[in-house]
């Protein structure tokens, strides 16, 4: 695969720029909630459906539902949105829930604002032309959030209940 350099460097690279920087600075600023496996896998999860959904939606296929930025191509800034921001940005949701989950509050209130939440922030990624919709509808990313947020947690609470498993398991 070729990745090519932007057309011009402008709002949506300063977006995934500035966007980059906040959520790094947050994961390595915020205390450590995870096992480092856990946190690698839940990078590395949000990751892969990131790549997986937007190759998919984005023009792999016969539909081409929405471009990255100035061009159809592949570009580098696409890479550094599919492998950092998108990835920070989900563990800080999960981050955000492991903290709510400890309060006792509804998970189904949690999924709720998480997905709104993160429909707001793809709309802002909109309205600074990191995404260029042809065929795609905010809307569509909405329900896209409401169904990848409940199954993350699932499987995040479901390789916390391994870990701790193993660990007792281990300490026998």
């Amino acid at each position: 695969m070729i990745l090519y350099p932007p057309i011009q460097f402008d709002q949506n690279e300063w977006f995934i720029l500035v966007s980059l920087l906040i959520v790094a600075a947050l994961f390595i600023w915020l205390p450590k909630r995870f096992p480092p496996i856990i946190t690698a896998l839940l990078l590395l999860y949000i990751a892969a459906v990131a790549i997986v959904a937007d190759h998919v939606l984005g023009g792999a296929y016969k539909k081409n539902l929405y471009d990255f930025q100035d061009r159809e191509k592949y570009e580098w800034f696409d890479v550094v949105l599919q492998l950092f921001v998108y990835p920070l940005f989900g563990y800080l949701v999960y981050y955000i829930y492991d903290i709510w989950r400890q309060k006792n509050w509804h998970t189904l209130l949690f999924i709720g604002l998480a997905t709104l939440f993160s429909t707001i922030f793809e709309g802002i990624s909109v309205w600074f032309r990191v995404f260029v919709y042809t065929g795609w509808h905010l809307f569509y990313s909405f329900l896209f959030y409401l169904c990848i947020i409940p199954i993350t947690i699932f499987l995040l609470e479901k390789m916390k209940y391994y870990i701790q498993q193993y660990r007792q398991h281990v300490k026998k």
